[in-house]
């Protein structure tokens, strides 16, 4: 371009220092230029044209002065035909609390009766929110209405009541109906970075044409340009401080989870703990219980020696009387002569205790091998507690 020149928005080249996502320049295009402003209503409400009786900026600010603390929240508030309110907004700042933030300024402006009017006179209320981010990620759409439903049948509650989502980055999901309205072009003027794109999208009709006059003209304005300037330094430092609130938010949340690992490390450890005890406790009523069973052997065994004594001097007995017997009989052979019929009687009194004796012998035997085979079992039972000891003492350690 010749340096004599006049820059003009026609040949315009290179980034646009300030967009229409600039709330300051939004709210400056708007105000300056009606034609601009009637032409978004008619495409966001999807108005006709020749409709449009009026439209009045009830909140207008003097453009280039310092935004003070009534007009620092720049959204525009219009009347329409002198019978609807509708607050428009810019914000590319993602706000986690948006959705009730734009429920309270619809409320707001739906609370427009004057002294003296009836509830039927009350006007319709519009917030129109245009936004650089998803205000619902797990539903994306590119232009919401959202009014008061009945959640069963789908009856609007009040059709007065209305809040519209314009999503500048789900430009991609603009159904027919959006398109037949122009509004994803609108939201690409929105979005345009160059003089080269916007002029672009100018050339769809005299609106468009409008709008990139009228944000070069103000890109040229040096007031203007301090104020839009002003607002996006304000946006910088209002981010910074999210993402450090966002930062010490994570923070805090991963100490959270720290503490709530150790506290699930300590309660495992405690869990162990009470099952080890429970083993141990186990370990301990089993050793009771085979100690329990070998002092029961012990007394078994003991009775069984004490029978086996008390068979032992019986058996002894009988031998004293065996001994006595075979005096008897010796003596009795002496006189076998004098009295034969004695000594047979002395005779079968002898096979008689001599077979009592072998019954002794027998029994004697049993009783012996019957202490055998429980001595055998108490030597078992003493190394199955040696071994349960043994495992009690490892597992103690």
């Amino acid at each position: 371009m010749n340096r004599t020149q006049k820059r003009t928005f026609k040949n315009a080249a290179g980034k646009i220092d300030y967009t229409m996502t600039n709330d300051y320049m939004f709210r400056a295009v708007l105000q300056e230029n009606k034609k601009v402003l009637t032409g978004m209503l008619c495409s966001l409400l999807h108005l006709e044209h020749h409709k449009i009786e009026s439209v009045v900026i009830v909140n207008p600010i003097q453009l280039g002065e310092a935004v003070n603390d009534k007009t620092f929240v720049l959204d525009v508030k219009v009347i329409l035909n002198n019978s609807v309110i509708i607050n428009i907004e810019m914000q590319v700042l993602h706000q986690s609390f948006w959705n009730d933030r734009s429920l309270l300024y619809l409320c707001s402006t739906f609370n427009n009766l004057e002294k003296g009017e009836g509830y039927t006179e009350v006007k319709p209320a519009y917030h129109i929110g245009i936004l650089d981010f998803t205000p619902f990620s797990e539903y994306p759409e590119f232009y919401a209405t959202n009014k008061m439903m009945n959640v069963k049948n789908h009856y609007i509650y009040n059709d007065k009541f209305t809040l519209n989502v314009l999503d500048l980055t789900q430009i991609h999901l603009a159904t027919e109906e959006d398109q037949a309205y122009g509004i994803d072009y609108w939201a690409k003027l929105f979005k345009a970075k160059t003089w080269e794109d916007l002029k672009m999208i100018a050339q769809e009709n005299d609106i468009f044409e409008e709008t990139g006059e009228t944000i070069f003209k103000l890109n040229q304005n040096d007031s203007v340009r301090y104020m839009c300037e002003a607002r996006e330094e304000g946006q910088r430092i209002l981010r910074t401080y999210e993402n450090m609130l966002a930062t010490e938010k994570e923070a805090r949340e991963e100490g959270q989870r720290i503490l709530r690992t150790y506290e699930n490390m300590l309660a495992t450890e405690k869990e162990a703990k009470e099952e080890s005890q429970r083993i141990l406790r186990t370990y301990e009523n089993m050793l009771a219980t085979e100690k329990e069973a070998k002092e029961e052997s012990q007394r078994i065994l003991r009775t069984y020696e004490n029978m086996i004594a008390a068979e032992k001097e019986a058996r002894e007995e009988g031998q004293r009387t065996l001994r006595t017997y075979e005096n008897m009989i010796a003596a009795e052979k002496e006189a076998r002569e004098e009295d034969q019929r004695t000594l047979r009687t002395y005779e079968n009194m002898i096979a008689a205790e001599k077979e009592a004796r072998e019954e002794g012998q027998r029994t004697l035997r049993t009783y012996e091998n019957m202490i055998a085979a429980e001595k055998q079992k108490c030597a078992e039972k003493e190394e199955l507690i040696a071994k349960l000891q043994a495992q009690l003492e490892e597992y103690q350690k």
